[in-house]
């Protein structure tokens, strides 16, 4: 089951709390009427009033277009329930640093109606989101007035030229703004799903747990000694409580908006609210950041398991740092190379290609504003060296097209490849990123099992001379080809998104149990028992990819692979093309590098090699053999589940084969399969060559594996048959690794030809 299902899930139960929360305040303002001296109030709670009949329309003062201004918004005080707003224009220069943006999520997902409610605007009556009205309300001052740039409301969104020319100039937007407010939304008065816990208490604890965290780390970083005590962070972090609180920040829309990162990693500073509770931004990632340093929690479960709830937080994280480290090197280096917006923008539509928009053409403007350019305007120009300006009058077939024929222009490189699917949308030619699609994908393969660029090309570092024909639909390449799929092993699912399903399915039984006749205690222990059943269900579903492993490693073994560099190179060890194409050519990093740990890379914080450091430096034959080493650990912690799986008995016993495998690699679990990060959404394939490869998931038999000029790695295409003409036309499977052939060893320039991919 994919990670769309688990969102959907999630977003059935945000649904019921919020509705028996309204039910709840209904029932309550009901029997407590509120009064006034004009007579009774609304008995229901304004912050919540569903579409009410208006008679006025609210009119915007038009913007004169190119004249760098905005609206601001002028949040007036008060106390009562009546919400009342002023419009201002200003040019963005005169304002700068005088007001706030507000950041926050329109509607929650999985809300198909989008409630809306009721303020008022420059005295007209104005429909908003009810959330967008909460954080109004909450916002909102009694003795002054609070001036904010909020999207929904400062910009005409039925005027589709001034939205484009507004989003194009969101990134001065945040910049200019004197800081931002992360919304993210009331606390929920019901207890967390099925654990006896309200949202108060739980945000309480949190919010109190990570602030002691940062304050811990803020001392241990003051103190001359590295001696620390854990045990405070521990009795406070772990409690059921915090716990749960954590996770309800976790799982908060925020962290999948699409413009969230752009709007957090622009501004000066931030102040995360949620109801009643605040802290800073940086205090919230100082906490964060010592919790998973000191272990207190992980992205990942048992070295595998990708947390859902820590993982976006972390992508977060990533891109936050290397902005910084890329503007701290721009301004103490400028001569020296950096990323090229064309790199920096594909990095960004990958990191956030998780996160939901409405508005699909928002998955590329929302990252538009990261983009960082060399020069005196570090940090504050907007337009692109590519050109790419929001253009809301196209349609997203347009937007997409356009962006991926400047970026494999810009670039002169075939990386944007790596980011294609078989999922895409069906108009969308094969070579083309659907970017809406944020479900689970195979990484690109031009980057390592630690997402930093490869440094082998196999194409010599050829530079793509990339021809656009059929009206740009068509793209037209030079390459020639290396071999063809000729037989194909099982998918390498990524753990814990596929097998979400029986967790969904649990989850709704514990979430639904009656009670009982034996009395409140009684039911209560049932429902702690059967929480239990739900994270030992989650950790049971990696056995399944534990069987995928032993397929594999008799697949690689069935027949020698003639990959170049195999046993011939003077190794002797036939299993030396196999563990190279598990680890797509990545080496463990040295030991002192092992030990940093620092919190920059999803599922792989610890891991992150150090940038600065050359690879392929002195160290280069230790971390080999330390990376076999590893191998054999791997493979052999597999060896109960490998004969199981055999003797497909491993369904009839599950809880052995597993308690097995955790005391087989319960101290070396996460060493070697950190590597396998590239596997995940492929499969291994054997060519026509004896070539052991990895392959695309939607690879078949006949495919055939190319080497393209100004491709870093091979790509897998497959021919289409074309009624009334002789011209060859393929469609792009996806990206492979191929041992052997990566530095370019079997790239022939003479034997290039055209390429149609369509």
């Amino acid at each position: 089951m994919s990670k769309a299902i688990w969102e959907e899930f999630k977003e059935q139960l945000h649904q019921a709390r919020q509705e028996r929360r309204l039910e709840q305040e209904t029932l309550e303002s009901k029997a407590n009427p509120k009064t006034s001296k004009d007579g009774p109030l609304d008995t229901v709670d304004p912050r919540n009033r569903q579409d009410e009949t208006i008679n006025e329309s609210f009119t915007y003062q038009p913007i004169e277009a190119g004249s760098q201004s905005i609206r601001l918004l002028q949040l007036l005080p008060g106390t009562q329930d009546d919400i009342c707003c002023q419009l201002e224009t200003h040019t963005l220069a005169e304002c700068a640093g005088t007001y706030e943006a507000l950041s926050y999520v329109w509607a929650p997902r999985g809300s198909p109606a989008h409630p809306t409610t009721r303020i008022r605007v420059d005295d007209t009556p104005f429909l908003i989101h009810a959330n967008l009205r909460a954080a109004l309300f909450n916002l909102r001052e009694a003795k002054k007035t609070r001036t904010l740039w909020v999207d929904a409301l400062c910009i005409d969104q039925s005027n589709t030229e001034e939205r484009s020319e507004q989003v194009s100039s969101m990134g001065d937007i945040y910049r200019s703004a004197s800081g931002i407010v992360v919304w993210l939304g009331e606390i929920e008065t019901q207890p967390y799903k099925y654990m006896p816990i309200s949202g108060h208490k739980a945000l309480s604890a949190a919010f109190g747990a990570i602030e002691e965290l940062a304050t811990e780390a803020e001392t241990l970083r003051n103190k001359s000694s590295t001696d620390q005590d854990e045990d405070g962070s521990l009795a406070v972090f772990m409690g059921d409580d915090s716990l749960t609180g954590v996770i309800l920040l976790g799982e908060n829309d925020w962290w999948y908006r699409a413009w969230t990162c752009q709007e957090i990693l622009l501004s000066r500073q931030a102040l995360v609210k949620k109801g009643e509770f605040s802290m800073h931004w940086d205090r919230l990632v100082s906490g964060i950041n010592h919790g998973l340093a000191i272990g207190l929690f992980s992205p990942l479960l048992l070295g595998i398991l990708a947390s859902p709830m820590i993982e976006p937080c972390l992508l977060l994280f990533v891109l936050r740092n290397r902005r910084r480290r890329l503007i701290q090197g721009i301004s103490t280096e400028p001569q020296q190379p950096h990323p090229s917006e064309s790199r920096q923008l594909l990095d960004n539509l990958v990191h956030c290609r998780f996160r939901n928009a409405t508005n699909r053409r928002d998955k590329v403007y929302g990252v538009l504003g990261l983009n960082i350019t060399a020069g005196p305007t570090v940090g504050s120009k907007t337009e692109n060296a590519l050109g790419i300006t929001p253009d809301y009058g196209l349609s997203t077939r347009e937007v997409y097209c356009s962006v991926a024929r400047r970026l494999i222009t810009h670039s002169r490189s075939l990386d944007l490849l790596g980011s294609c699917t078989h999922y895409t949308d069906s108009e969308l030619p094969s070579w083309v990123p659907d970017w809406s699609f944020n479900g689970v994908v195979a990484r690109p393969l031009t980057k390592d099992a630690f997402d930093q660029l490869r440094s082998s090309h196999a194409s010599l570092g050829s530079e793509a001379k990339s021809v656009f024909e059929r009206n740009g639909n068509d793209l037209v390449l030079q390459g020639h080809e290396l071999t063809v799929i000729t037989v194909l092993a099982p998918v390498a699912r990524r753990p814990l998104h596929p097998f979400m399903e029986a967790l969904d399915q649990e989850m709704v039984q514990k979430s639904t149990l009656k009670p009982t006749i034996l009395g409140a205690r009684f039911d209560a222990v049932r429902k702690a028992v059967h929480a239990l059943e739900v994270p030992y269900e989650v950790l049971m579903s990696i056995l399944p990819q534990l069987g995928v492993w032993a397929d594999w490693d008799v697949f690689a073994r069935e027949v020698e692979p003639q990959n170049p560099d195999a046993a011939s190179n003077g190794e002797g060890d036939p299993m030396s093309v196999y563990w190279q194409t598990l680890s797509t050519g990545t080496l463990l990093p040295a030991q002192s590098d092992d030990q940093r740990q620092p919190a920059d890379s999803p599922g792989n914080y610890k891991l992150e090699q150090n940038q600065d450091q050359d690879p392929s430096g002195s160290d280069d034959g230790q971390r080999k053999k330390d990376t076999v080493d590893a191998f054999f650990e791997w493979r052999a912690s597999l060896r109960q589940t490998k004969r199981m799986h055999q003797w497909r008995i491993d369904r009839m016993a599950r809880p052995l084969a597993f308690l097995g495998y955790v005391r087989s690699t319960w101290n070396k679990i996460s060493n070697f399969s950190r590597l396998l990060e590239n596997t995940y959404e492929r499969r291994l394939a054997r060519c026509g060559n004896g070539y052991l490869a990895l392959v695309p998931e939607a690879a078949e038999k006949r495919d055939r594996i190319f080497l393209v000029e100004g491709g870093m790695v091979p790509l897998v295409l497959r021919e289409e048959q074309s009624e009334g003409t002789t011209e060859k036309r393929y469609r792009l499977v996806g990206e492979a690794y191929v041992h052997g052939v990566m530095n370019g060893e079997a790239f022939k320039k003479e034997k290039c030809t055209t390429l149609t991919i369509s």
